[in-house]
């Protein structure tokens, strides 16, 4: 016969603690501001992003459950706004040791809310490492005018760039979504993950080849002296490529986060308000 007994755990660990990861965000930016044209940078390297051409950027709408923040839900995101040209929005970020990943693995985390429910049909820009022209982005996520949600990174040489069909599983909703791209140069892949879970269907493709280990291995440093570009490219007068909706808790690690350690970003807390957890075990 199956019995069943309860156990209680106490549960010392709370709040960031139980979701952290193994490592630490070189670049974070949970745009929490409420005021000014600066989103700080909450990193150990600090290094601030200049709001440009923005006019209200400093939204009230932010994600709630599921999505897990590692010091608890902030109170603003930031509200972009698409078009415009030479008079886009964007956050220009200087080059600094946090956000220049030469080598190595890349993991890019960030919550965004699309401004209506339809895909704009318009190539857009979720943030981008390097210039655009001459001295092409070290790496970069983006979704092209058909609708592929893609991360690439480039030495100025060779680029490889893997994709994902938005149009099968619509995330331009006007909702909250999840989405991390992790660029493991380790194995020579990516990862792609949209509120927690990598989607099967439809499956990810890949350009340049991305799926080709001679492309990735000559692939060399894809070091950059530029600004790293949020909500927009490098040359927003040219080609626009403006977000247009919310973006919260940006994030990028120069490490490819494991499954586990995505999912808890996403995955709800466990809930402790009595101080215990209740585990059932059945033997």
């Amino acid at each position: 016969m199956c019995k069943r007994t309860t156990i209680c755990l106490l549960v010392f660990v709370v709040g960031a603690a139980m979701i952290a990861s193994a490592a630490d965000p070189v670049v974070w930016y949970k745009f929490d501001e409420s005021s000014g044209t600066t989103a700080a940078d909450s990193s150990t390297y600090g290094t601030a992003g200049a709001l440009e051409d923005f006019t209200s950027p400093w939204s009230t709408d932010v994600p709630g459950a599921p999505f897990n923040y590692l010091d608890g839900p902030g109170a603003h995101s930031l509200q972009c706004v698409q078009g415009g040209g030479a008079t886009s929005n964007r956050v220009v970020v200087p080059d600094g040791t946090g956000n220049n990943i030469p080598t190595g693995d890349i993991t890019m985390s960030f919550m965004f809310k699309s401004a209506s429910a339809a895909f704009p049909g318009a190539s857009l820009t979720f943030l981008c490492k390097g210039q655009r022209s001459g001295i092409p982005q070290q790496y970069t996520v983006f979704c092209n005018a058909t609708g592929n949600l893609s991360a690439d990174i480039t030495d100025g040489t060779t680029k490889v760039q893997a994709n994902w069909q938005t149009a099968e599983t619509d995330v331009f909703d006007g909702t909250w979504h999840h989405i991390v791209w992790v660029i493991n140069r380790t194995v020579q892949d990516f990862v792609f993950y949209l509120d927690g879970v990598t989607p099967t269907d439809p499956a990810m493709t890949y350009s340049g080849g991305g799926d080709l280990p001679e492309v990735w291995d000559a692939i060399a440093s894809i070091a950059s002296s530029d600004p790293l570009y949020i909500a927009n490219n490098s040359d927003k007068a040219d080609n626009d490529r403006s977000f247009s909706g919310n973006l919260d808790d940006l994030r990028i690690y120069n490490t490819a986060l494991s499954a586990f350690e995505i999912t808890m970003m996403y995955a709800p807390t466990p809930d402790t308000s009595a101080g215990v957890e209740h585990w059932e075990l059945f033997y």
